[in-house]
């Protein structure tokens, strides 16, 4: 058996049956032996295991970011926004709306910070290198799962009660806000002083007064 089959193994023994989200999760995110965990290229044409629109041509993201000052247009041009994206594979789409986000300075400047919502440690290296991101805070990933460990009262690291990798990347806030500090794993800032925060889930994501979201 691979590790994880071996990990598992020693889960469902332990636990009983697992839910096939269970075990898609494990398979996807498992702290140390999950696909997106790995070092290998996972998304490209020329190395990686599958692609998607955004690597395909910038017109993807493009359109994308015009969608989403659509959206701004609809809300009344709010003076502040937060832009969230979930799963940003290797941050190109991201990379694409900030792009359109300059010719339009007023949508811009309503930008008051960019969250990304990433499970794998890896992928969120090749973001920040994408969207050219200097880093300058990072909490340990032991620290935000003790956080959730003494807020639910389950060991978030133990392989027979909860583990970080059964959360999903669209954790609903409902689900886990008694449980959830909203705290950041990474934070940093593009060469134009815009915010980027990096969180595990989204129920992570901290709800502020007078700001509006646009979920991509």
């Amino acid at each position: 058996l691979t590790p994880l089959a071996k990990d598992l193994r020693a889960i469902i023994e332990l636990k009983g049956p697992i839910t096939m989200h269970e075990y898609m999760s494990q398979c996807s995110n498992h702290v140390y032996h999950g696909y997106y965990q790995s070092q290998h290229d996972k998304i490209g044409t020329d190395t990686g295991d599958f692609t998607t629109a955004p690597e395909i041509s910038q017109l993807f993201g493009e359109m994308v970011g015009m969608w989403a000052i659509s959206q701004w247009h609809a809300m009344g041009r709010p003076a502040k926004i937060s832009l969230l994206e979930l799963g940003p594979g290797k941050g190109t789409l991201m990379k694409d709306i900030l792009t359109v986000a300059r010719k339009f300075p007023l949508f811009q400047q309503a930008i008051e910070g960019v969250h990304m919502i990433e499970l794998s440690d890896n992928m969120r290296k090749v973001q920040a290198e994408t969207l050219d991101c200097t880093i300058h805070v990072k909490k340990e990933e032991k620290d935000v799962m003790s956080d959730i460990s003494n807020k639910s009262g389950d060991n978030a690291y133990s392989r027979t009660v909860k583990m970080p990798t059964s959360f999903s990347s669209s954790t609903s806030r409902d689900e886990y806000e008694d449980q959830v500090e909203p705290v950041s794993y990474l934070t940093g800032t593009t060469n134009d002083g815009l915010n980027i925060h990096w969180y595990h889930i989204l129920a992570q994501v901290p709800e502020s007064d007078g700001v509006s979201s646009i979920i991509i």
